[in-house]
């Protein structure tokens, strides 16, 4: 089974994740290594960020050489990770123009709020992108204040025309209990539709998504695994209809 992750801060010097270009090769040998065969990078994009997508896709192509270059055979992908506060019209408006990226250039942007996000300015979020075309991916919704306060309120997000992306970290206990546990929940009620790295270096939060295709497989089933880390991402890079798990 080939794995395909979402979600990864794997270009070098545009965020906080990968530091240099050897930093980016060390992290794609590890995803190459274990069964990846591609990978969205989705530096962070905030209202004041200092890069254009110019950079972004030169960045992106220039890796993508290198990685050739020293037979690493991972392909990587444009895309990313846009963050919406109280002004996401002004933000859509730029996804419309095409000034941001979805995933691969397709109808689903990735996006994320403040941990400390009002609930109501998500579903607004949401309901603003849907009328317009997009069908959003939440990441890591189970590190929001709101959801860890009641896990319940991840139903609404999807009944709205969300998809839910959730971390590895989120899991292995990373980011603390209360947020771990939100992310079994979601996985119990079979509310996530992707899992992904979310890794921004070799050293930590790293690449590699054979360890929890393992958990997935062992704590949930084989094919929600399969589910999370292959089939529905591999839908979202064709642009085909995503589905939530039945």
């Amino acid at each position: 089974m080939m794995l395909y992750d979402i979600h990864c801060h794997m270009l070098p010097g545009l965020d906080d994740g990968a530091f240099s270009m050897d930093e980016s090769v060390l992290m794609a040998e590890m995803a190459a290594s274990h069964h990846e065969r591609a990978v969205v990078c989705t530096p962070h994009w905030l209202p004041d960020s200092d890069y254009d997508l110019r950079t972004l896709l030169g960045v992106l192509q220039k890796t993508g050489s290198v990685l050739r270059e020293r037979g690493i055979r991972l392909k990587l992908i444009a895309g990313q990770e846009i963050f919406l506060d109280e002004n996401y019209r002004e933000t859509v408006g730029l996804l419309e123009s095409s000034r941001l990226l979805t995933i691969n250039r397709s109808v689903y942007p990735l996006v994320e709020f403040s941990p400390y996000v009002s609930e109501h300015l998500v579903y607004s979020s949401i309901g603003y992108l849907t009328a317009r075309g997009f069908i959003p991916i939440i990441a890591h919704p189970e590190r929001y204040r709101f959801v860890i306060e009641d896990p319940s309120v991840l139903k609404r997000m999807k009944n709205l025309g969300a998809f839910l992306q959730m971390n590895k970290g989120s899991v292995s206990g990373f980011f603390g209990g209360s947020v771990r546990r939100t992310a079994e929940y979601m996985l119990s009620a079979r509310l996530a539709d992707f899992a992904a790295s979310d890794a921004h270096s070799p050293y930590r939060r790293t690449p590699p998504l054979n360890e929890l295709h393992e958990w997935l497989s062992v704590n949930c089933s084989m094919r929600y695994a399969d589910f999370l880390l292959c089939e529905n991402p591999l839908r979202v890079l064709k642009n085909e209809r995503i589905y939530s798990y039945t």
